[in-house]
């Protein structure tokens, strides 16, 4: 048992280790733009709880996207614990530049979890319940603006925001409104360039 015990430990310590890897990789990157005079970045993340530990020590911490602008240019790079990537100009679906006209609204935004009303009869009339529904394992969305040193971050869980019905046929009412923010149309962004970009091997080195 002991051993076993130890081996978990042993485990634990290097995921933990890996995970921080790639966060000295983004933060180096970051204070090297820095002294370029780069001062507005965004961090992009699609990561999930509750999952088996993969085999793959490469898989051990998410991937993760850097966005930065520089001379009115948007640059993309990608980072993760087993290799190195190039840098990327992006030309379109610029998420940065998204964020920037939408920062406001943004920011107000929260992505309601699924829900619907319930009416029930009761002796005293009619009551109204919303019954609302939660997972404890899920993939969540999750971006980190950070402009002239201040970050303000945004996690978008996926349950929440693309469950449409419930198993007694009863639909979610917050979907449409989930649907139609802002936040949700930052991640179509970011998913279909991330998505496109890596079927195409455009981050490998030439």
């Amino acid at each position: 048992m002991m051993k076993i015990s130890l081996s978990l430990v042993a485990l634990f310590l290097t995921i933990s280790m890996k995970a921080q890897v790639i966060d000295d990789k983004i933060q180096i990157e970051i204070n090297r733009l820095i002294q370029a005079h780069v001062d507005t970045f965004l961090v992009y993340s699609l990561s999930c709880n509750g999952g088996l530990i993969p085999l793959d020590t490469c898989a051990y911490e998410q991937t993760r996207y850097l966005f930065w602008a520089k001379n009115v240019k948007t640059y993309l790079k990608r980072f993760d614990y087993c290799k190195d990537y190039k840098t990327i100009q992006i030309d379109t679906l610029n998420p940065l530049n998204f964020y920037f006209n939408n920062r406001l609204l943004i920011a107000k935004e929260v992505i309601k979890k699924p829900s619907y009303y319930e009416v029930k009869k009761t002796k005293k009339g009619i009551d109204t319940i919303l019954n609302t529904i939660t997972v404890d394992h899920s993939c969540y969305h999750r971006f980190d603006f950070v402009v002239n040193k201040d970050t303000i971050t945004k996690v978008v869980d996926i349950f929440d925001l693309n469950y449409i019905k419930f198993d007694n046929g009863k639909k979610n009412i917050y979907y449409r409104y989930n649907q139609r923010t802002k936040q949700k149309k930052l991640i179509d962004i970011v998913s279909n360039l991330v998505d496109g970009l890596n079927r195409d091997n455009k981050f490998e080195t030439e």
